[in-house]
């Protein structure tokens, strides 16, 4: 699922990864890869490469779906580097939509990440 409001982040033969354009005009998800140093932002990369490559990342340390309840089901990935730093992406079959990143929350700040994941999503799915 792309949408002519979205930012390409990374393509591949299994998949592609799309930042949120908001109403604004930002994407948050590019922002805060941009705003990375060269390390995280090396990171991110070959994991996005993989991903859209291949379809999927086994290593628990590169990607996790969060168990948190609600629907869609929001996944982080993980970059290491730094204080460790997360993507917050929601897959609808081989596009992985980026909503925001942040560097890692404490566990129980995981689910508001969560909410707000979901929520940038449906603001971005029904603005059309």
């Amino acid at each position: 699922m792309t949408k002519h409001n979205d930012v390409s982040l990374a393509s591949g033969a299994k998949g592609v990864i799309v930042g949120v354009r908001l109403p604004s005009g930002r994407c948050p998800a590019r922002d805060f890869l941009e705003s990375l140093d060269n390390q995280a932002q090396a990171q991110f990369k070959a994991r996005f490469e993989r991903l859209t490559s291949v379809g999927f990342l086994r290593n628990p340390e590169s990607i996790r779906p969060l168990e948190v309840p609600g629907a869609p089901k929001v996944w982080e990935i993980k970059a290491p580097a730094g204080p460790g730093w997360r993507l917050y992406v929601i897959r609808e079959q081989t596009t992985w939509v980026a909503t925001h990143g942040k560097a890692k929350p404490p566990n129980k700040k995981v689910s508001g990440e969560a909410r707000r994941a979901r929520n940038i999503f449906t603001n971005w799915t029904n603005d059309e």
